[in-house]
């Protein structure tokens, strides 16, 4: 039987590294992360760096500057990345094109693949105290118009969020009236959600400070991690932003517009809809 030695460094598989971008709300964040095993699911990032956006700020004036600044930390260069990770929405219009546009870009540029995540995710918290195994976690974000947008979690034994359904664009009111009893409330945006409705006292909800709710570093990278496990791929040419809800301007014009007037020029345009852009 033939044995073999300790991996020698020359052996050793490349660090996985991935940059993450998250713009689902005013501030949002960017990230590098580099595990040293890039196939044991199992494993925590071995070096990991973030930094939080300005919630006054425009993502489109700080997201790239922010990325420029943690690789020069590192000493990085875009081609020292194995992959991009972005958060598809649901979330902020804005916020979710500019964010999805630098993962694209950055993609298609290096040729990386691109990772999609859901924007609720993060908003989790990973093995906290006071989230124990098999307990029931809503999560929400203000949608505004009397909405949010919301997911469903229970925790693993190992202090992990597992997904109970598909985010939804939700009546905040009614959403509230119908969570389990003594289950948890967790959203960045608590203040404002609880000025249209307060939870029923009889379902005694375990309601979380609104920082519970801040996506960091270490919450982004695990996302990310875990969808690239998990095959999550996107076409940088046809990945759209997940918006849950038309535009504005789509819901002007449901049909989509008919034509574009530029200088003496009509164009004809073809009809869109939400849901082939969701």
């Amino acid at each position: 039987m033939t044995t073999r030695g300790p991996i020698s460094r020359s052996d050793a598989p490349d660090p996985w590294r991935v940059v993450v971008f998250e713009t689902a709300r005013r501030g949002g964040g960017v990230v590098l992360a580099e595990w040293a095993d890039p196939d044991d699911p199992h494993a925590s990032a071995s070096r990991l760096a973030g930094q939080m956006l300005d919630p006054e700020g425009r993502h489109g004036r700080e997201l790239i500057p922010a990325l420029g600044r943690l690789m020069a930390d590192w000493g990085w260069t875009p081609r020292d990345l194995r992959a991009v990770a972005v958060g598809r929405g649901p979330g902020s219009f804005t916020g979710l094109r500019v964010g999805l546009a630098a993962a694209k870009t950055l993609a298609f540029t290096f040729n990386l693949p691109l990772i999609g995540f859901d924007s609720l995710d993060p908003l989790v918290p990973l093995d906290h105290d006071a989230l124990r195994p098999g307990d029931h976690v809503s999560v929400a974000l203000d949608a505004l118009r009397g909405e949010a947008f919301v997911a469903e979690f229970v925790m693993s034994r190992q202090g992990q969020p597992i997904r109970c359904r598909d985010s939804a664009l939700v009546s905040w009111s009614s959403w509230l009236a119908q969570r389990p009893p003594d289950s948890h409330l967790i959203s960045p945006d608590l203040e404002r959600l609880l000025k249209l409705a307060l939870p029923p006292d009889h379902l005694n909800l375990r309601v979380h400070p609104a920082s519970l709710g801040l996506p960091d570093a270490t919450r982004l990278a695990w996302v990310a991690r875990r969808a690239w496990l998990a095959g999550s791929r996107l076409d940088p040419d046809f990945s759209e932003p997940v918006y849950l809800r038309p535009s504005a301007a789509e819901e002007r014009h449901p049909g989509g517009l008919a034509h574009l007037n530029v200088g003496s020029h009509r164009l004809e345009l073809s009809p869109t809809t939400h849901k082939d852009r969701a």
